[in-house]
């Protein structure tokens, strides 16, 4: 179970097969993102195939520990965890030619989308 923390809101995400030892080499300053659409049965297929080629590129981003991602097919959603090795690191990718490209993809299939960054606080 990992917590995040941002004001006056809590929220708590597991992670199944989570490599905690990669949260413990960071220190205190990583950071977790999550990425989250909702897609019909179409832009879900599109999103693989785009995935496929752009997952393994973010992975060599300077910065990132660790990405996850998963389906939530009862909601028709999916979602995309990124532990980041500080503020810095994510900054860098936010403000990068990497994620435009993930931007642009949305836009073009229509794709609603939130981006949300935590710091994290524990890790067990």
């Amino acid at each position: 179970m990992l917590r995040a923390t941002v004001g006056e809101r809590t929220r708590y995400f597991e992670l199944y097969c989570f490599e905690l030892y990669s949260l413990r080499i960071g220190g205190a300053n990583m950071m977790i993102s999550i990425t989250t659409g909702k897609y019909t049965e179409e832009q879900a297929r599109q999103s693989q195939m785009f995935l496929k080629d752009f997952l393994p590129r973010m992975k060599k981003f300077p910065g990132v520990v660790a990405i996850y991602h998963f389906a939530q097919p009862d909601k028709g959603a999916e979602s995309t965890i990124v532990i980041w090795e500080s503020p810095e690191a994510l900054k860098a990718y936010r403000e990068g030619d990497l994620v435009k490209e993930a931007v642009a993809f949305e836009k073009k299939t229509g794709m609603p989308t939130s981006r949300e960054a935590y710091p994290i606080l524990t890790a067990l």
